[in-house]
């Protein structure tokens, strides 16, 4: 099987960026993701012990030019979120060091975590979501946009199915999967490969099916309140709704993000005994690849690996 996967999702803040290293094993994706969590560590305090000359800094931080003369590049600027949580945005999963701004707030394009990969040994791919290119800015001048960068990245896996016959029912129940996904904006429709989820392990598959039905049902009943009584404030609606919903705070809004973060949308083909998934797109790659991997192991597929692309 064979799949693009298009990292394609809108941030609530002015820029963002995915910055992916795929390296040669697991080990070196794990020494790398270790590396950059120490210089972000080590930045980040440097940060706080000097709070005014770090807020009205541009170029790199002491600690930031050490690391690039150590590994030999121009690291350019300092990184702008330093001082957020690293937690949320630096994964390593199976060979592939992630990270993702979708948590923080950037202007940037992420260049120096791609420099940084590359000098480790990886092969970087990144998607830019109108970052501020660091070569094209100019002290003090609007540049109307003419400096925002764009990039996107592609995955591509490939798997067999064991037989045509089997390919064949798989790539027709996967097509109206996908279909009823990428026709629900809300996402009304259940997604099967929530089960395997790293956050539900401890869950059954039933009871994690159940949560998931009473999410939808009162998902629905939220929109049928709004749109009906839409003349009543918000807090009236979310006291009504409270009244009528099925889970509890917390439930509802951790099955809500785990559903998030495993949306995923393809067009599947079939060739012969393999699946063949084009213009896929994940909400959030650390999860939602290996848990799609998981979910292709459980209908049968086998022989699954994967490249990324540089598309633009």
């Amino acid at each position: 099987m064979k799949f693009t996967l298009w990292q394609q999702f809108s941030s609530n803040h002015s820029s963002s960026y995915t910055v992916v290293g795929e390296f040669q094993s697991l080990d070196a994706a794990q020494d790398a993701a270790e590396l950059i969590r120490r210089i972000m560590q080590e930045a980040a305090k440097w940060c706080v012990e000097h709070h005014e000359e770090c807020y009205q800094l541009r170029a790199p931080t002491p600690i930031e030019k050490q690391y690039a003369v150590q590994y030999g590049f121009d690291w350019k600027e300092r990184i702008d979120w330093l001082t957020y949580s690293h937690e949320q945005a630096i994964h390593s999963v199976d060979r592939l060091v992630v990270i993702n701004t979708r948590q923080v707030d950037t202007w940037q394009t992420g260049h120096q975590f791609a420099n940084l990969l590359n000098a480790v040994g990886a092969k970087v791919t990144r998607e830019v979501m109108g970052g501020v290119d660091p070569d094209k800015q100019i002290e003090g001048v609007d540049l109307h946009g003419q400096g925002n960068m764009w990039m996107g990245m592609g995955f591509e896996l490939q798997c067999d199915a064991g037989t045509s016959e089997h390919a064949e029912r798989l790539a027709t129940t996967l097509r109206t999967i996908f279909e009823q996904l990428r026709r629900s904006s809300e996402l009304n429709d259940p997604i099967p490969w929530l089960v395997f989820h790293p956050q539900l392990s401890e869950l059954t598959s039933e009871k994690i099916a159940e949560l998931e039905r009473n999410y939808l049902k009162d998902e629905k009943q939220v929109r049928v309140i709004r749109a009906v009584l839409a003349f009543l404030s918000y807090k009236v609606v979310h006291r009504l709704w409270n009244k009528v919903r099925t889970l509890p705070h917390d439930q509802w809004v951790s099955i809500g993000e785990r559903r998030r973060e495993l949306r995923i949308y393809a067009m599947v083909q079939q060739e012969e005994n393999r699946l063949v998934f084009e213009n896929v797109s994940f909400a959030d790659i650390p999860i939602g690849l290996p848990v799609f991997i998981r979910y292709l192991e459980h209908l049968g597929c086998s022989n699954i690996g994967y490249t990324i692309r540089q598309y633009y």
